[in-house]
C-alpha cells in the first residue's frame, strides 16, 4: 500500500499540472502570468498576506512560548503584530506605489536614478 503522504503530494502536483496546462492558452505574456490581470479580491490579498506573515515556525514558537510564559508572552506578541501591521499599512505600503506594475526591481532602480 502506498504511503499516504506521497499520494497526497502526487495528487497535488497532478492537479496543478492539469489546471496549468488547461489555462496556459489564456496567458499572453509574463505580466499576465505574474500578476493575473490584477483581478484579485480583497479577501484573496488579505489571505495571501496573512499566509505569508504566519508560518509553521510562528505557530510552533508561539505555542510553546505561550505555554511556558503565559500572558507575559501572548500580550506583547499580539500587540507587536498589530503595531507592525499598522506601520506597514500607513507608512511602508504607500511608498511602494512607484513600483506598481513593474516586474523587476533593477528596472525600478534604474528609472529612479535617471530622474
Amino acid at each position: 500500500m502506498p504511503n499516504i503522504d506521497i499520494l497526497i503530494f502526487a495528487s497535488f502536483l497532478a492537479i496543478n499540472l492539469i489546471v496549468g496546462f488547461a489555462d496556459i492558452k489564456n496567458i499572453k505574456n509574463i505580466r499576465e502570468y505574474a500578476i493575473g490581470k490584477r483581478n484579485f479580491s480583497t479577501g484573496t490579498i488579505v489571505a495571501t498576506l496573512i499566509a505569508t506573515w504566519i508560518g509553521t515556525s510562528t505557530f510552533l514558537i508561539n505555542n510553546s512560548r505561550i505555554y511556558t510564559d503565559g500572558l507575559f508572552y501572548l500580550l506583547p506578541s499580539i500587540l507587536g503584530s498589530v503595531v507592525s501591521w499598522l506601520l506597514i499599512a500607513y507608512f511602508l505600503a504607500p511608498r511602494f506605489e512607484h513600483f506598481l506594475g513593474s516586474k523587476v526591481s533593477s528596472r525600478n532602480n534604474g528609472e529612479r536614478l535617471r530622474q
